[in-house]
């Protein structure tokens, strides 16, 4: 088991990239691509 302080920062770290992988997504021009792979992203 990890350290509750480093499971802490690892959950962040990791939200922090579907951040960083859902914003392409919400700024396309492509209709399709911001209500179908937005969603995906942050799910």
């Amino acid at each position: 088991m990890l350290p509750e302080r480093v499971a802490s920062v690892g959950i962040w770290v990791i939200a922090g990239f579907f951040v960083l992988g859902a914003i392409p997504n919400l700024t396309s021009r492509s209709v399709q691509e911001r209500y179908v792979m937005a969603p995906q992203a942050t799910s």
